[in-house]
Order: structure tokens, then C-alpha cells, then sequence
């Protein structure tokens, strides 16, 4: 597990030889690193407003590199990963679920990871292509403004 927070505090807690927890790197790192991950950890207090509404880049960069999630209900990103079923969904800051979620994903059969793969392939060609049709929106929406009254 790469990154910080108050989930990594917990996490050191569990006597488990199969967590190794690394200190934070940089993003380009982190993604060279990540593709030989079992599991992306992107764990967020759903108290905090910014936490349950946005969408976080680990959503994204988990379904990129085609590695499941673990992530915090009541928020964007578990909403995400529940719906498209790309991962696990826990109580932030519950350590008995963090555990079960943890032996689950390392318990997966190969049939179980090639469907959560599929499920991460399709999710990340969907947004892709969402957001670049936004982008031609957007560009389109440009170039109309600019344009106006120079007829």
C-alpha cells in the first residue's frame, strides 16, 4: 500500500504479512508501481462534504491500470465502485470490514478477477469517451462565443 491518511494508521495496526505499507511517492511512480498491484486503497472520511462529492483521480487511475478498489461508503467513489462493481466498499475507519475486504481480495478466483478487469475496462472506456464528448462540448460552446457577432 502506497499514500497517507488515517486509514494508513490502521491499516500498520493489522498483523497481516501480506500489507506492505510504503511511504508516499510521486504520481508517476505510484502509477509505474501500481501496475503490479492487487489492490488500489483509496479510502475517504465521508464526513468531510469534498469527500462524498467528488470524484477522486484513484477512481480513474484504478480503472486505467485494470486494478480493483477498496474504497469508503458514503461517498462519489464508493458510490462508483459499488454500481460498477469494481471493487470493495467499507465503512470508512472500520477495521473489521477494511479485513474482510483485504482477505476477500486476496482470496479472488481467476474467474472473479477477469470479471472485475472487465468491469474496470468498461467503466474506464465509458468515461473516456464521456469526457471527450464533454470536451467537444465544450470546445464547440468555445468557438460558437468567440464567433458571435463577427458575422
Amino acid at each position: 500500500i502506497f499514500g497517507q491518511g488515517a486509514a494508513r494508521e490502521a491499516l500498520e495496526q493489522i498483523d497481516s504479512k501480506k500489507i506492505v505499507i510504503h511511504n508516499p511517492i510521486s504520481h508517476q511512480d505510484l502509477m509505474e508501481r501500481a501496475q503490479s498491484a492487487n489492490l488500489y486503497l483509496a479510502m475517504y472520511d465521508p464526513s468531510i462534504q469534498n469527500n462524498r462529492l467528488t470524484a477522486s483521480n484513484k477512481l480513474f487511475e484504478a480503472a486505467q491500470l485494470g486494478i480493483p478498489l477498496l474504497t469508503s461508503k458514503g461517498t462519489h467513489i464508493g458510490d462508483a465502485v459499488q454500481e460498477h462493481k469494481l471493487g470493495w466498499v467499507v465503512t470508512y475507519g472500520n477495521l473489521i470490514e477494511i479485513e474482510e475486504a483485504l482477505d476477500d481480495c486476496a482470496g479472488l478466483s481467476k474467474h472473479r478477477i477477469a470479471e472485475i478487469n472487465s468491469n474496470l475496462a468498461g467503466f474506464y472506456q465509458r468515461e473516456r469517451e464521456r469526457q471527450n464528448s464533454n470536451i467537444q462540448d465544450l470546445e464547440n460552446r468555445i468557438t460558437t462565443m468567440l464567433n458571435f457577432g463577427r458575422a
